[in-house]
């Protein structure tokens, strides 16, 4: 990348914690960048969200780490021969993708910046929606931002790498009853789940408030635009399903602390938690949800769910009509969240023949 020019944009990007804190210098020239939103298996089980938000860097554009922000606070995972994805090393923020093909190029995530206007970001398309197999996010969005008709493509040539198509099978426990497997793209953390169980459903005073309203075998799910969650993992928006801790197998503890996974602390009586390896956010969890060991229940990351159906895995999720936190993705992205909120409406009224605004409260059931 080259050095800085007079008259450039500067534009900032941060993490939640600070620790990468960079400004990337562009000529008024490349502005609007345009942004992707990627669908791949290879994006989402790094992420543990639905996808990515990624641009481009112009090849004249400077970045420039903010002291004490440097390179060495971003480790690298680079399973794929072409790119490697640069993750923050203590929090598991996706920052972004660098080409080890293109000269180092970088395809940043957008959703760290914070100018999110028009005149600098513009989402343009979604690339490799058919790898989510029922579209994700792509099929519950409106096709238009900002009046933009977004475009939806995918490779023509099946079979290639960056758009293969990941098969989940349907896992069972050895007395026969169905378990949904979730793990992030190295296999560092890998466990897996029921449906609700009849006494679960019975405790309205607790668990019951995870289980679907209009289906007694399914989980509760909704997107998330809080910009905390952004900010955390680097993504506009991440999927959430709530989960009784002992229901999970391999059975964890009540420290969430599993394979390669790092749990801390994002705020008082909040934890978090990301793989290591490849960086993918797997849970959260508030003080408030843990009455006892027996009764915590965790969020789960939507983007790490094998369901064999596809990424919104309606086989065994209930997903809310409106956004959780809509306050923050409207201020931070109006364009993204008018066209997510709207079709999401359209999306629950098609599958459940009404819009689905169950109350999910905002610690113990977030």
């Amino acid at each position: 990348m080259s050095t800085a020019g007079k008259g450039n944009r500067k534009l900032k990007a941060k993490c939640f914690c600070g620790s990468v804190h960079f400004m990337l210098d562009v000529s008024p020239s490349h502005l609007p960048l345009h942004v992707h939103l990627c669908h791949c298996s290879y994006c989402h089980y790094r992420l543990g969200a639905p996808c990515v938000f990624h641009f481009k860097a112009p090849k004249d554009a400077a970045l420039r780490y903010i002291a004490p922000s440097s390179t060495a606070k971003v480790s690298r995972y680079t399973p794929l021969e072409a790119s490697g994805a640069g993750v923050l090393l203590e929090r598991g923020c996706h920052i972004f993708d660098e080409s080890l093909s293109e000269d180092g190029r970088l395809a940043p995530s957008s959703s760290i910046f914070e100018d999110q206007s028009d005149a600098v970001f513009q989402i343009k398309r979604h690339i490799y929606s058919h790898s989510a197999k029922d579209g994700g996010p792509a099929s519950c969005m409106s096709p238009n931002i900002n009046s933009r008709l977004i475009e939806d493509w995918n490779h023509p040539k099946e079979g290639q790498p960056d758009a293969k198509i990941v098969e989940s099978r349907q896992e069972h426990h050895a007395d026969g009853t169905k378990r949904l497997r979730v793990q992030c793209h190295c296999g560092g953390v890998s466990f897996t789940f029921t449906r609700p169980t009849a006494d679960m459903v019975a405790d309205t005073e607790h668990f019951a408030k995870s289980v679907s309203p209009v289906d007694p075998a399914k989980w509760r799910a909704t997107w998330d635009v809080c910009s905390d969650c952004r900010l955390v993992n680097g993504t506009h928006v991440v999927g959430w399903t709530y989960i009784p801790r002992i229901l999970c197998d391999p059975p964890i503890a009540r420290d969430l602390k599993i394979g390669t996974l790092r749990v801390y602390a994002s705020s008082p009586d909040v934890q978090r938690s990301f793989c290591t390896t490849c960086g993918a956010t797997v849970f959260f969890t508030h003080a408030d949800r843990c009455p006892s060991d027996e009764k915590q229940i965790v969020n789960v990351a939507t983007g790490l769910l094998r369901a064999p159906e596809g990424t919104m895995a309606e086989d065994w999720l209930t997903w809310k009509s409106s956004l959780s936190h809509p306050d923050n993705g409207r201020r931070f992205d109006t364009g993204f969240f008018d066209a997510l909120a709207a079709g999401m409406r359209t999306w629950t009224t098609q599958r459940y023949g009404r819009e689905l605004d169950f109350i999910i409260p905002r610690k113990r059931y977030m």
